[in-house]
Formats: structure tokens, C-alpha cells, sequence
């Protein structure tokens, strides 16, 4: 086994203190209803070290990502460029980013930076002898969010779709000592951490975070579970109401039942895994351009900055709560309107797409956004296959660019767009429908 890979394993607490604003805008957390974990796992072959971190935030931002690659490179000596950083994309987190809020804590970004380069450090130190193993399950728990409405100019409805694209797909990797003994199991499945929506007031890994403490209570605690986030973009939880006509925002038995559901099927695929010594640690990555729309005319941004303005007195007149999403648009609105007249316009945005493949096992393909499924089942079609490494698609992955739609989904948006997301980045408008094809383009040159 001496040229076989050697894996660490290990995790650190990350959660937030209570009063720090929780999700997006400003509304403050009242309490704590789980802890955060970083997990990181190291792998070695002797002439590359990598390391995979998951963690219990909703993205991560790129000061963030190079200050912990950075961290991580001068406590180890792994490179930077080999660190994949996968956000589990909480949505009752507190803000990493300015994007999600104007009060994101610099004391906590800072402590996050050290605990999880620290995480990366002990697991560096833990390294040992692995035995490894990747397959996939099925967990039909997830569904679409959009129903297309391309004859009219609406765009796609908001609303679950049980006849869209999804990926029930549950992939697990599994890292053994020598002896066989489980040391880590990590879980890749496709759909937004939203159960409780954005209306908790308490921190909580939702559904991933409930998978987690089930696979390590099966496990009586020896090993230590990871959610990778896959191409969960257009892919909610299927938590609906009665007549599951829309979803509903659930509750911690709904947090339960689904992350055990998961648990449960990833267990059975762990346990059924063959693991072995795997031979040839490969990491490579490239920032690409993706491309935009072209962007609104100064005649439109004029007339939606002054409907934005005149809602924004109105709402004062009438004494009603700060609306942090229309401060947002005004900003954009104001500033893509200068960009406009001097134009200086953005054409496109860069990305880092990262591979890193353990021998012919599995395959991680990391991209910097929320993809959509049909891009994320493409990519597997393209990695994985017969003979072929079991593919991971990990979205939320280093520093965040936004929401990565499907060519198809941007045809069948009609006039208008089913996100308006890249008014609170701000770009001039969103990816385009050729994005998919240069994104997939650059995954297939890094294979």
C-alpha cells in the first residue's frame, strides 16, 4: 500500500453567536437549534496532498476562500489551489458575504478562516493507511422548484414540479483505515438546505445537518459524516402542503425525517462498498469567463430605479420595516445605470472550476455557484459512466458567482428571468444560456 492514497480526517465547531444576523438582510438569530461543523478530509498519494472541506454556511465568498487557502497552505504546506470548499448552503446561517447582508461580522469571518484551516491541519496530522470506496443510492426526496411557462412572458412559476429535471442521486464516498474500519462517509445529493426556509430565527444545518448526526449515531460516533452540496440551483426538498400544489416551510420533525431518510440510504450504499487501496491523487483547476445577457437599456434601469425610489417612500410614508431586497435593487439599479453611461459593462464573470479525482474511485468536479440540474446531470454523464470514476458534483463550491442556470432554463424564461439574484451581487444581468456549454466545456478539459 505505499503508493496507495493515506486520508485524514477532521472538524471543527463553527457556530455563529447568537444576535448575529441570520440568512440574508437583517434580522438578528435568537438561538442556537444546531451546532455548525466544518469537516475537512485530506488525501495524500506522496506526491500530492488535497483536502475537501464541507461546511455549514451559506456560501462562501472569495476573500474568504483565498484567506483560507492561504491559511491553509502556510500551516501545511498543501497548495491553496488543491483546497475544495463546499458550502452546504444553509439558509438559517448567518451572512459570509456583503451580498447576503450589509452586516456580515468580520470577527466571525476571521474565526472562521482559522477553524477550518485548522480542521485542514489535523487532518493533514491524522493521516493513515486508507481503504476507499464510492457508489450511489437514491433518496426520491427531492423536486423541482420552476414550472416552465415559455409561451408567455412571465418566465418560469415558482412552484413544485414533479414532472422537471431532478437528480435523486446519493453519492457516497467511504474512507477506511487499513483495517476496514469507516473513518469518514461523505454524502453528495442535489437540492436546496431550505426546509426551514429563511424564516428561522435560530441557527441550523437543516436537513444535511440531520443527515449527518444519523449517520454518526448508526456509526456509535467513530466516524465523522459529510454533506457535499450538489446541483441543487432549481432543486428544493419535496416538503409541500396537503394538496402539494406549493411548498411549505417545515419544521424540525420534517428536518428529521427527511436528513434520516437520506442517512438511511447512504448508510445502506457505505455498507455495501467494497473498499480498497486507491492508487493516484490528481488535482487540477482553471477560472474561466462565463458569459452574461446582454445587459437592460439605461431607459429600462431608469424606469425600474424610479418605481424602486417611489416604493421606497411609500413604504417610509406608511411606516413599514426596512425592505433589505429593494435597497439592494436601488443599488443595482444606480449603479448598472452609471455603468450604462460610461460603458464600462460587465460581459461576463469569472469562476474557478476545480476537478480532483482519487485514483480511478471517484471524481469531484467543484464549481463556484448554485448550477442547475440539468448542467450538474451532464457533467456526471460526462465524468462517470462505465468504468469510470463515481462522479461528485459539488456546486456551492469556493468562491460563490451566483446562480448557474441551464441553457434550457434560460429559454424558458420568456421575457423575464426566473432570478433577479445578480441585482444583489451586482452584475447587469445574469448568465446567459451559452454559460452551460463554456462551464461544461471547461469541466471536460480538466478530466
Amino acid at each position: 500500500m505505499s503508493n496507495s492514497i493515506k486520508a485524514g480526517v477532521a472538524r471543527a465547531n463553527i457556530t455563529p453567536a447568537v444576535g448575529r444576523i441570520i440568512y440574508v438582510g437583517r434580522t438578528v438569530s435568537l438561538g442556537v437549534a444546531d451546532e455548525f461543523y466544518a469537516q475537512a478530509l485530506v488525501f495524500d498519494d506522496g506526491a500530492e496532498r488535497a483536502a475537501i472541506v464541507t461546511a455549514d454556511v451559506c456560501i462562501f465568498g472569495e476573500d474568504t476562500v483565498e484567506k483560507i487557502r492561504r491559511r491553509v497552505e502556510d500551516l501545511t504546506g498543501i497548495k491553496g489551489a488543491h483546497v475544495m470548499l463546499n458550502a452546504s448552503h444553509t439558509h438559517s446561517g448567518t451572512p459570509t458575504t456583503s451580498w447576503l447582508s450589509e452586516q456580515v461580522s468580520e470577527a466571525y469571518l476571521a474565526e472562521l478562516v482559522d477553524k477550518i484551516a485548522g480542521a485542514v491541519c489535523e487532518a493533514d496530522n491524522n493521516k493513515q493507511e486508507a481503504l476507499i470506496g464510492a457508489g450511489v443510492g437514491e433518496a426520491k426526496i427531492a423536486i423541482n422548484r420552476w414550472i416552465p411557462t415559455p409561451d408567455g412572458p412571465a418566465g418560469a412559476r415558482w412552484a413544485p414540479n414533479p414532472e422537471g429535471p431532478v437528480d435523486h442521486a446519493v453519492d457516497v464516498l467511504r474512507v477506511d483505515d487499513k483495517s476496514g474500519k469507516p473513518m469518514a462517509i461523505l454524502v453528495g445529493y442535489a437540492a436546496h438546505s431550505s426546509v426551514l426556509g429563511g424564516r428561522s430565527r435560530c441557527y441550523s444545518s437543516d436537513y444535511p445537518g440531520m443527515m449527518r448526526s444519523v449517520i454518526e449515531k448508526m456509526y456509535d460516533g467513530d466516524v465523522i459524516a459529510m454533506y457535499a452540496a450538489g446541483a441543487g440551483g432549481d432543486i428544493k426538498i419535496s416538503s409541500l402542503n396537503e394538496d402539494a400544489s406549493n411548498f411549505k416551510y417545515g419544521d424540525r420533525e420534517d428536518l428529521r425525517r427527511f436528513g434520516t431518510i437520506l442517512a438511511a440510504e447512504a448508510v445502506r450504499v457505505a455498507e455495501e462498498l467494497q473498499t480498497q487501496p486507491v492508487e493516484g491523487l490528481k488535482v487540477s483547476s482553471m477560472e474561466i469567463e462565463l458569459p452574461l445577457r446582454d445587459p437592460p437599456s439605461a431607459e429600462q434601469v431608469e424606469a425600474e430605479l424610479a418605481e424602486l425610489r417611489q416604493a421606497v417612500q411609500k413604504d417610509e410614508k406608511e411606516g413599514k420595516q426596512f425592505n433589505w431586497g429593494q435597497h439592494r435593487r436601488v443599488i443595482w439599479a444606480e449603479e448598472t445605470l452609471k455603468a450604462l453611461k460610461s460603458g464600462d459593462v460587465m460581459r461576463s464573470v469569472p469562476g474557478e472550476v476545480q476537478v480532483l479525482r482519487l485514483g480511478d474511485e471517484a471524481v469531484f468536479v467543484a464549481v463556484p455557484g448554485e448550477l442547475f440540474v440539468e448542467v450538474g446531470l451532464r457533467i456526471k454523464k460526462i465524468a462517470g459512466g462505465d468504468d469510470q470514476p463515481t462522479p461528485f458534483v459539488s456546486a456551492y463550491s469556493n468562491a460563490y458567482i451566483g446562480y448557474l442556470p441551464s441553457a434550457v432554463s434560460c429559454r424558458e424564461d420568456g421575457d423575464k428571468i426566473r432570478y433577479d439574484w445578480h441585482k444583489f451581487l451586482p452584475y447587469t444581468s445574469t448568465f446567459s444560456e451559452d454559460m452551460e456549454d463554456v462551464l461544461v466545456g471547461a469541466v471536460e478539459k480538466l478530466l
